[in-house]
């Protein structure tokens, strides 16, 4: 069971890089997702960015500590600005090179900066309980979204994957593939806060700064 962490988008609505956007000082959006799925189960990692990402929101001391008990590979997907699907190819190419007896993937993006190593935990055992389900995912009330987990059984259709459609596209198949549709179940509220703009983004620092005054950062 490994990972992908999609960081390709080219940050259009934010009109500028919005990964190494800091939430906190020394808190940058784009690691924090990651930083606490390296400290979940999965611990096989493929981090997908553009060409021209100078990632310094991946080198953080932070990243670095977690990742002694973790395996992280970069992989440049040029032709990220045809999509979200080109990423995940690119990011399911590299990982199935890598690990070819792969039988699971989660799929995380990493402009959800609040997702927890406990949401993962809860994906995998919602597949390990369940022998019959294609996917694990969560819901924000109105639309199936990852973090999602993808057993190999998807895997194809995921390659066929053309233009921005990404995993929402596969769990909209309606019939053709089984999947366990999670709730946040005593996660925050911001826990599938994705930050594409910056109204967004001024939410998730409010957010941040409730969350650190409150001693859970």
């Amino acid at each position: 069971m490994s990972g992908i962490y999609l960081a390709a988008g080219l940050s259009t609505r934010m009109k500028q890089p919005k990964l190494r956007l800091p939430l906190s000082p020394g808190a940058m959006l784009g690691s924090q997702a990651l930083h606490a799925l390296l400290n979940s189960a999965i611990k096989s990692w493929i981090v997908v960015h553009r060409s021209n990402d100078e990632l310094e929101w991946l080198d953080t001391p932070e990243l670095e500590r977690a990742c002694r008990a973790a395996q992280l590979h970069k992989q440049e997907c040029p032709l990220s600005a045809r999509g979200m699907s080109r990423s995940l190819r690119s990011g399911l190419e590299a990982l199935l090179t890598l690990y070819p007896h792969t039988d699971a993937v989660l799929i995380a993006l990493a402009d959800q900066p609040f997702v927890t190593a406990r949401m993962a935990v809860r994906l995998v055992e919602a597949l390990e309980h369940n022998s019959t389900l294609d996917y694990a995912a969560y819901s924000d009330g109105s639309a199936t979204m990852p973090p999602a987990l993808l057993r190999a059984t998807m895997f194809s259709a995921l390659e066929e994957l053309e233009g921005d459609q990404g995993a929402r596209r596969l769990f909209a198949s309606t019939g053709k593939y089984k999947g366990a549709v999670l709730d946040l179940n005593g996660e925050q509220d911001f826990a599938l806060h994705d930050i594409d703009d910056e109204d967004s983004l001024q939410a998730a620092i409010g957010f941040w700064n409730r969350r650190e005054s409150d001693g859970h950062g």
